[in-house]
């Protein structure tokens, strides 16, 4: 939960939203005597309806769980040891710019998540941190993942066509939204009891694959070869 408030000793409920992931369902989250106590859906959001999958519905197991670490650690002989943020901050530095002199400061790299809505601030202070110390090396998910998709999308249609979640046909291509797309999961439902088509893409047969009206379990690696045979019938006969 991303939004800040002043809280009464009181109950209290706060509208946010969970950032788990990049579709950041609306969340109605009850808050007692300062603290998070119970999270549900929020059902005036768009995308998710009231519903959080399971991820978001336990996100108040992940922000009070025992076992979040809350102080640096330091790898000992004996095992993990508990230190100051102060001497961690020291040491870390000190190893850093040693490896600048060294090697100069391209030697220093950094890797953040996701730099999409739900973890914008993460993404700056890397930046913050990758440029302060002389480095132009950043690298993220978007690096081999999501953005690459955008990119791609950008270079073919000179914009960047997004998902309609409401359509007549559905392909999912080595996507399994009963595990990573939670709102998809529901529209496709909805939409396939009112005859939208399925069409499921993967080496492993998926539980939605046998509600699809074809699946195509094609070998690991024949992505592109799939791909090139589509685009080659879709210009062939001028679909």
């Amino acid at each position: 939960m991303k939004r800040k408030c002043k809280l009464s000793t009181t109950n209290a409920k706060v509208y946010t939203d969970c950032t788990l992931c990049y579709h950041s369902c609306g969340t109605e989250v009850t808050v007692k005597d300062g603290k998070a106590v119970k999270i549900r859906g929020l059902s005036s959001h768009p995308i998710n309806k009231g519903r959080l999958c399971p991820k978001g519905a336990n996100a108040l197991d992940l922000v009070y769980s025992p076992d979040r670490l809350k102080h640096p650690m330091k790898r000992t002989t004996k095992g993990f040891a508990e230190i100051s943020w102060d001497q961690a901050l020291d040491e870390i530095a000190e190893k850093l710019l040693h490896l600048k002199d060294q090697y100069g400061a391209q030697v220093f790299s950094t890797f953040c998540g996701s730099i999409g809505v739900e973890n914008l601030e993460m993404s700056s202070l890397v930046h913050l941190l990758r440029s302060g110390f002389g480095s132009p090396n950043f690298f993220s998910v978007e690096s081999i993942c999501y953005r690459m998709r955008i990119i791609t999308r950008q270079m073919t249609f000179g914009r960047y066509p997004t998902e309609e979640p409401d359509s007549n046909l559905y392909i999912l291509w080595g996507h399994n939204p009963d595990q990573s797309d939670f709102p998809l999961k529901f529209f496709l439902k909805k939409n396939m009891q009112h005859g939208a088509k399925l069409v499921v893409i993967d080496p492993k047969r998926i539980p939605v694959a046998d509600q699809a009206d074809m699946y195509l379990r094609i070998r690991p690696g024949t992505d592109g070869a799939l791909a090139l045979a589509m685009m080659n019938v879709i210009v062939g006969e001028s679909l």
